[in-house]
């Protein structure tokens, strides 16, 4: 998917999945920081902005990346709303 990188920690922190978006919005880069249900009650999604993209000039503090297809079907919603104009 373009536009998008998407990582997985594998558990190791709540906000398991992270997804980074690489075009500025008004001079920030946006993320999401994800559970596996981030519309559940007691699920987690979160934006997020930085100045600077925060998987650059490495990523392994967000863990492995993985395809959008690996998402879960919830995360992948979450991210999809984002990418809406």
């Amino acid at each position: 998917m373009k536009g998008v990188r998407i990582y997985d920690n594998q558990n190791k922190t709540y906000d398991r999945y992270t997804a980074v978006f690489t075009n500025k919005i008004n001079d920030e880069f946006v993320y999401l920081g994800m559970s596996a249900h981030p519309f559940h009650p007691q699920g987690f999604g979160q934006h997020g902005f930085s100045p600077t993209l925060i998987d650059r000039p490495t990523w392994k503090h967000l863990g492995k990346r993985i395809k959008f297809e690996a998402l879960p079907i919830d995360c992948q919603k979450l991210v999809l709303e984002e990418l809406k104009p």
